[in-house]
């Protein structure tokens, strides 16, 4: 996310990825262009993650900050959230998240 390595981003994410962030229904297309176009991310770190395996499956749940610049201004963001990993004959990809920022 700090790089906006492009080529790590594609490998990762399903082509059906679908997420809700911050309740709002979202698709891999949009979070693409989001992250090409976005204000610099000088930092991106977690603060607790954790991972599950079940067979091919791995199911994620973490706390992530983000630190950068947006319009401007310095943002520093935090974000909970749930993510699934689903290996299918290559890589682990991403098929679906769900994150919301939160206010503490």
């Amino acid at each position: 996310m700090v790089k906006r390595d492009m080529a790590t981003l594609d490998r990762i994410i399903a082509k059906e990825w679908i997420g809700v962030v911050d309740g709002q229904v979202t698709t891999r297309a949009a979070v693409v262009a989001d992250v090409k176009s976005r204000a610099s991310k000088e930092s991106f770190s977690y603060e607790t993650l954790k991972v599950h395996v079940y067979g091919d499956t791995a199911v994620a749940t973490g706390i992530t900050v983000t630190k950068g610049t947006f319009k401007g201004k310095n943002t520093t963001r935090r974000y909970a959230w749930t993510g699934t990993w689903v290996k299918s004959g290559g890589p682990r990809r991403v098929p679906d998240l769900f994150q919301r920022r939160s206010t503490q």
